[in-house]
């Protein structure tokens, strides 16, 4: 995961779209995928792009509103 940024009601996870299986770790923390930012990371081997998950903090607290 290459960032965890906590908000008042939400959490998000960047995570460079290079992995073979990167949903994996997060949808075990119970995160949603919610998009794909192209291009926007530059590596050695050229542009990258970041797939996005977050959660709810009441989905991670396990309830419902």
């Amino acid at each position: 995961m290459r960032d965890f940024i906590p908000h008042s009601t939400s959490s998000a996870a960047q995570n460079p779209a290079l992995d073979e299986n990167p949903a994996a770790p997060l949808a075990k923390l119970g995160m949603s995928y919610e998009g794909q930012l192209r291009e926007n990371v530059l590596a050695r081997e050229g542009w990258r792009d970041s797939d996005l998950y977050s959660v709810l903090e009441y989905e991670w607290r396990g309830g419902w509103r």
